[in-house]
């Protein structure tokens, strides 16, 4: 019933912040189910793991960024971007698709220039791995350990393996 559903709920938020939570049995519904989600899990499985991260360094990302980004130009991104418009789907939902997507759409549909449309998806780009490399440091601080690598190096990561992972 309601009223079984709302005691439910107090009892696994005793303080809830929100009364619309009560104003329909499907709000109490997806509150519970919230809650119950919210709640710490009891014997929570202990994960070990070994991380191999590649950092060449910033400078060293932003040239290859900019060369893999031509590159993609260069060999049809445009077309594709093109094509997909041709087909009728709507500018607005090739935007929200991601990076290349949304700059090239501008560019097709006459809101930025080529030369705009470079820089600026450059200029994301960068700012997209800045934001994956703090991600990494922020892992760190929280204690997770990350052997860095200057390049892909299979033999190094094997190294790193051997003599961090205990073979059971």
């Amino acid at each position: 019933s309601f009223d079984e559903l709302k005691q439910i709920l107090l009892e696994l938020n005793p303080n809830p912040h929100n009364i619309t939570d009560f104003a329909t049995r499907d709000r109490i519904i997806q509150a519970i189910i919230v809650a119950k989600a919210q709640k710490p899990v009891e014997n929570k499985i202990e994960i070990h793991s070994l991380n191999i991260g590649i950092n060449p360094g910033r400078e060293i990302v932003k040239k290859r960024i900019k060369e893999r980004l031509e590159k993609r130009l260069n060999e049809g991104m445009i077309q594709e971007v093109e094509s997909l418009l041709n087909k009728n789907i709507s500018p607005a939902r090739l935007i929200q698709l991601g990076l290349e997507y949304k700059f090239i759409t501008e560019y097709l549909t006459g809101k930025i220039s080529f030369e705009q449309m470079q820089n600026d998806l450059y200029k994301a780009i960068c700012a997209f791995a800045k934001r994956q490399m703090t991600w990494f440091r922020k892992m760190e601080r929280e204690g997770v350990k990350i052997f860095w690598l200057p390049e892909a190096d299979f033999e190094s990561a094997k190294e790193i393996i051997k003599s961090n992972y205990e073979f059971v």
